[in-house]
């Protein structure tokens, strides 16, 4: 299914239910995350063929982020169904899915790791 967003339109929001991922056909959206006092942090832009609540595929946690367009945006929704007939036609499309969840975590390692050094120096 295919799907019409505006400019600063919500597409998803942390603490939702995930049931699908997206794939961005147009336009721009950013990743954030709420911060303890409520506040979004910004942690990323993502572009046209990216994709994104990717974790819906795989398990029915709640979204982990917010992601809000910056332009007008086309998205194509992927639902378990489609992961899985996708799955079972395409086992390759599987080897692209792992490298968004292998870079996604490399880039969590590196915030974190980021986050922990801000906190050495403050407590310094």
């Amino acid at each position: 299914m295919i799907k019409h967003f505006g400019k600063g339109e919500i597409i998803l929001r942390e603490g939702d239910p995930s049931r699908c991922a997206y794939i961005l056909d147009e336009g721009q959206v950013e990743v954030l995350k709420k911060q303890g006092n409520h506040r979004d942090i910004h942690l990323a832009i993502l572009g046209k063929g990216e994709l994104f609540g990717e974790m819906g595929l795989i398990d029915d946690a709640p979204r982990s982020a917010t992601i809000r367009t910056l332009s007008a945006c086309t998205v194509t929704i992927l639902t378990g169904e489609d992961y899985e007939i996708l799955l079972q036609n395409n086992p390759q499309a599987l080897m692209q899915i792992l490298k968004v969840y292998r870079n996604r975590l490399r880039s969590t390692l590196q915030l974190i790791g980021q986050l922990q050094d801000q906190q050495k120096t403050v407590a310094v």
